[in-house]
């Protein structure tokens, strides 16, 4: 009985933390892919429930279909002192079951900026939540690029752009 309890209390336990949601940090400098466990602090590809932070300077390339619960390209809280990329390869997509903020330049000389680019294909990013792009410099600071193909950005919440500046879409 003693057994059977412990069991109980395990397969409990397992159970909860699985589905448990962390904050997952890319860890890669230069270009690299979201389906390498090298691409993550940890060694873990990100799942359904967690928040996934593209660090600056990395240049990220989503080559497979995936759920997130949050996303943020190029913390405030990191100086830009790189160009940082989310790039959407293929016909592959990306479920952010809450908000997506991209940040643009924060301190950094020169133009460096935040980008989310689709390639020339089909690759679509919905976005459940909102969508708030927190611009601070120049124009160019945060951006969108979409590719030569059928992109698609699918926004079912609301779409917030803080700017200090002038800001062109």
């Amino acid at each position: 009985v003693f057994s059977q309890y412990v069991l109980c209390l395990l397969i409990a336990f397992l159970a909860f933390t699985s589905s448990y949601a962390t904050v997952i940090r890319s860890d890669s400098s230069g270009t690299t892919n979201w389906d390498l466990t090298t691409t993550w602090l940890g060694g873990v590809i990100p799942g359904n429930n967690d928040t996934v932070i593209v660090s600056v300077g990395h240049d990220l390339r989503l080559n497979i279909t995936d759920t997130v619960a949050r996303l943020v390209i190029s913390p405030a809280d990191e100086l830009n002192f790189a160009d940082t990329r989310f790039l959407i390869l293929g016909a592959n997509k990306l479920l952010v079951t809450g908000n997506l903020v991209l940040n643009g330049n924060y301190g950094a000389p020169g133009n460096q900026a935040a980008k989310i680019q689709w390639g020339n294909d089909i690759g679509e990013l919905r976005v459940q939540g909102n969508f708030i792009i927190n611009n601070t410099n120049t124009a160019d600071d945060a951006q969108l690029l979409f590719g030569t193909g059928a992109s698609v950005l699918i926004l079912e919440g609301a779409l917030t752009i803080n700017t200090l500046s002038n800001w062109a879409p």
